[in-house]
């Protein structure tokens, strides 16, 4: 709550990232009031506005729409919860790095493994756990946010700053419809596990994924 409070300062129209920009000469948007999408400003700058090809519906929104990206105003929020969860991740990083056997390292060099290879062949494989460990913790965190949210906002301008988290508390405790409160962050819970399970067979080994044609011992032929 106290950084998203200092993000507040820092990305006002006349906060210190406006002054920098301002001092290499652009002129920085008013952060948390503009919902324009960073892949529109992108197709902006490249001279294609709302084309024909965007014009197809899918699901009650136009293609257009789809392709907006995260608004100005999410992005900044987007930049607080990497930098506060970033340096938490490089620790687990840098602990299972400093645990992992000298020899093994050693053993790969005089095999010629050098740069890329050493890193795919050996780093990854043998900080696996580790890597299944942050990346849950950062795929929970995502569909969890709710303190920057509440502060920098509560999905202000037009709803483009929304979370899940967010949009469950206000159903619930806002509208007073908690059935349908609880129902998101039911899907929330769901949504997190299937893609946790998802995460975990991408991380492991080919050898030891699971077959859905395998047959268990003792089945009937």
């Amino acid at each position: 709550m106290a950084i998203s409070t200092v993000f507040l300062f820092i990305f006002s129209s006349t906060g210190v990232v406006n002054g920098l920009l301002k001092v290499v000469g652009l002129s920085g948007p008013d952060w948390f009031t503009d919902d324009r999408g960073l892949i529109h400003l992108l197709f902006n700058a490249l001279g294609v506005d709302n084309p024909g090809w965007g014009q197809h519906d899918i699901l009650g929104r136009s293609l257009w729409d789809w392709l907006s990206g995260p608004s100005v105003a999410m992005s900044v929020i987007i930049i607080l919860v990497v930098w506060t969860t970033s340096g938490t991740f490089m620790l687990m990083f840098i602990a299972a790095l400093q645990d992992l056997p000298v020899e093994i390292d050693e053993a790969a060099a005089l095999d010629g493994a050098t740069g890329w290879k050493k890193l795919r062949n050996v780093t990854i494989p043998m900080i696996r756990p580790v890597l299944f460990l942050v990346l849950t913790l950062g795929l929970i965190g995502t569909w969890q946010v709710f303190d920057q949210i509440y502060v920098m906002g509560k999905g202000a301008p037009n709803g483009t700053t929304l979370s899940p988290a967010f949009l469950s508390y206000r159903q619930s405790f806002g509208n007073f419809k908690y059935g349908s409160g609880a129902a998101m962050a039911f899907v929330v819970f769901l949504i997190i596990v299937v893609l946790t399970q998802i995460q975990r067979w991408a991380l492991t080994d080919k050898d030891e994924r699971p077959s859905p044609f395998r047959r268990r011992k003792g089945a009937r032929a």
